[in-house]
């Protein structure tokens, strides 16, 4: 049966802060203090449901899961977006480990929201009802430079804004009031227009020493080891380079098993995966998340 919140109704004539109050709920932090309850006031968070919503919650699991769906009618955050994109892209495959899903991944000044490097191969920059548009150009710009296929994910209520400003090699995907993702607009694969410094330069250390199947840096000084490195990667073919670069982003996301992640409300599934707590912290947070 395919996840869909249901609608809820509000209850009050403004919406006054609250509704920003309910996305602080899925940030990391918030779900790293849950590893001792005494720092989460999940009361203030059961108020504004109540007062707001005339919604009553009886465990963590009931907090999170009508908060989730108020956002996601009345405030459809850019994590509202993430969350329903890893839990159909990602947890919806027959992995045992979850597959690769990178969020904010920073290219020149800018961040791309979303990389999923396996498989599909999707670099997505999402437009949400909250989002300006003022820097969607240069967003788009630089990614180009490092995926040579792009995706701008957003909903009805952007969409025409999107479609008139992103160039026609730029894909789009529409999320729908019915908690599906539907393709608007194919993306055009082009791996001429990628620039290997650019790509390069988006690596950590840690990751283009690995990178490089033919290059051993280890034994030059520390001060030259990313000219060396850098240079080495810039003669490799485009398609060949690009490899090497999903190879080595694979390597930042954390080792988790689907059914620990599948095991929590579909709400909180990316704040967990994000949140890289612990193995045995995370069975705890999972044991409060059903207690009555």
């Amino acid at each position: 049966m395919p996840y869909n919140p249901p609608y809820v109704k509000m209850t009050t004539s403004s919406k006054g802060d609250y509704l920003g109050e309910l996305s602080s709920l899925f940030r990391t932090d918030m779900i790293r203090s849950l590893r001792t309850e005494s720092k989460f006031d999940r009361d203030f968070f059961a108020r504004i449901l109540c007062d707001n919503f005339s919604i009553s919650v009886s465990s963590y699991s009931d907090l999170f899961e009508n908060a989730y769906r108020i956002l996601f009618w009345y405030y459809r955050s850019e994590y509202v977006f993430k969350n329903a994109l890893f839990n159909k892209r990602v947890l919806n495959r027959n992995t045992t480990i979850v597959s690769s899903f990178i969020t904010e991944l920073r290219v020149e000044e800018h961040a791309l929201d979303v990389l999923l490097p396996q498989s599909t191969e999707l670099s997505i920059e999402i437009k949400s009802p909250l989002d300006g548009m003022n820097r969607i150009n240069g967003q788009l710009e630089s990614f180009k430079k490092v995926f040579p296929k792009l995706y701008v994910l957003t909903d009805y209520s952007k969409l025409h804004l999107v479609t008139a400003i992103t160039p026609p090699e730029v894909g789009i995907i529409i999320f729908t009031n019915r908690y599906q993702f539907t393709l608007f607009r194919h993306a055009t694969i082009d791996f001429k227009r990628l620039e290997k410094s650019v790509m390069f330069d988006t690596l950590r250390a840690s990751e283009y020493v690995n990178v490089l199947p033919k290059t051993d840096i280890s034994q030059h000084p520390n001060t030259k080891r990313y000219n060396i490195a850098k240079s080495d990667f810039c003669n490799y073919d485009n398609k060949v380079a690009y490899d090497f670069f999903l190879a080595a982003l694979i390597g930042r996301s954390p080792t988790i098993e689907t059914a620990t992640l599948k095991s929590f409300p579909h709400s909180i599934r990316l704040a967990v995966y994000n949140s890289r707590i612990p193995v045995p912290d995370i069975s705890r947070i999972k044991e409060q998340f059903f207690k009555r």
